[in-house]
């Protein structure tokens, strides 16, 4: 197993990942992000408070992009 060279990169995770035999890592994280924030959205829609509505109505697709972005680096190609 690789020493990891870099503090948080997800390169460094996609390549401790594939060594455990999970190739597929990029498209499995990408469908964990997407599912947590249909889980967020649909969570937010029922409850009471509209503090929640109104972050994830400003913040979410800032962070989105941000996620994304990221999750694309774990295969170490992005596009």
């Amino acid at each position: 197993m690789e020493v990891v060279k870099k503090a948080y990169d997800l390169r460094e995770l996609g390549k401790h990942l594939k060594e455990q035999g999970l190739d597929l890592a990029e498209d499995a994280a990408k469908s964990v992000a997407k599912a947590s924030i249909a889980w967020l959205k649909e969570s937010s829609e029922l409850s009471s408070t509209p503090y929640d509505n109104m972050i994830l109505a400003v913040a979410l697709p800032e962070i989105e992009k941000v996620v994304d972005k990221q999750l694309d680096k774990i295969d170490g190609k992005e596009g």
